[in-house]
C-alpha cells in the first residue's frame, strides 16, 4: 500500500507499506537543505545517471541504485510481474541471478536459482526486490560487486 499526503506548507510524504510487513517506509520531500542545490537537483541527477547507465532489465547498473532498502515478499506479487509493470511505466531496473552456496541451496528446490530486481523509484532511491520468480530472463547476470552489467 502507499499512502500520500501534502501539508499546508507543501511539505509531501509517501507511505509505503509493503504486503504482510510491519514495515512502514516514509519518504519526505519539501523542505531544500540549500537554495544552490534543491532536492529535485538532487533528484534529477541521480535519475540522469540512472538513465544514462540503465540500459535495460538485464544490462547496467549504477552505484546509485545500491544504495536502497530491501524488500523480500514470499508469496505475489512475482519478480516477472513487478518487471512487467516497471517496464510498461518506464521505470529504472535490473535483474540478478544470485550465486548461492550449498547451504542455502539445500532451502531452494532443486535446479532453482534465487534472483532479484532492483529499481529506482521516481525520486531514484533504490528498492531491492526480494520476491520469488517464474520466468527469469534467460540472459541474466550473475551478481557480483564488481559487475560489469
Amino acid at each position: 500500500q502507499i499512502y500520500q499526503e501534502t501539508y499546508e506548507d507543501g511539505v509531501t510524504v509517501q507511505e509505503i507499506i509493503p504486503p504482510n510487513s510491519l514495515v512502514h517506509v516514509q519518504f519526505w520531500s519539501g523542505r531544500p537543505t540549500s537554495e544552490d542545490f534543491t532536492i529535485a537537483d538532487y533528484e534529477n541527477y541521480v535519475n540522469s545517471v540512472h538513465e544514462d547507465v540503465m540500459v535495460s532489465g538485464v544490462c547496467g547498473f549504477d552505484q546509485w541504485i545500491d544504495n536502497h532498502i530491501a524488500i523480500d515478499q514470499h508469496t505475489s506479487p512475482t519478480l516477472d510481474e513487478v518487471a512487467e509493470i516497471f517496464e510498461a511505466e518506464g521505470y529504472y531496473y535490473h535483474w540478478w541471478k544470485i550465486e548461492i552456496g550449498e547451504e542455502e541451496r539445500s532451502s531452494q528446490p532443486p535446479g532453482r536459482d534465487m534472483y532479484q530486481i532492483y529499481a529506482a523509484d521516481e525520486t531514484g532511491w533504490g528498492v531491492q526486490l526480494d520476491f520469488p520468480f517464474i520466468n527469469p530472463p534467460a540472459d541474466c547476470p550473475t551478481y557480483a560487486a564488481t559487475c560489469q552489467s
